[in-house]
């Protein structure tokens, strides 16, 4: 298993239950492809560099997440899929980590 960090942003008209949620869903979705998250912060609100688009809406700013996690390599592409099917997250990025 290799090391990796994810940033997502949320969307930030949900409310904070719905936020938890999200969140429990992508430690989920790392587990169930057998990886194990490490660490996770909360970086809160904050105004977005330039405004992302997604029909109907845009955003201008997005709630911050980070989580640090190992998983196999191969596990990556259904993690990527799994950020983009839900759809309270606007953006994300995972970057692998180097030891």
């Amino acid at each position: 298993m290799k090391n990796y960090e994810s940033i997502f942003i949320i969307d930030p008209a949900i409310d904070d239950i719905k936020e938890a949620e999200v969140f429990a869903g992508v430690k989920e979705a790392i587990i169930k492809n057998g990886g194990k998250p490490v660490n996770e912060e909360n970086w809160g609100k904050k105004r977005l560099a330039f405004t992302i688009e997604r029909k109907p809406r845009k955003f201008t700013e997005g709630v911050y997440h980070m989580l640090r996690f190992e998983v196999d390599p191969e596990k990556i592409r259904d993690l990527n899929r799994a950020y983009r099917l839900n759809e309270s997250i606007v953006r994300h990025m995972i970057l692998k980590k180097e030891a």
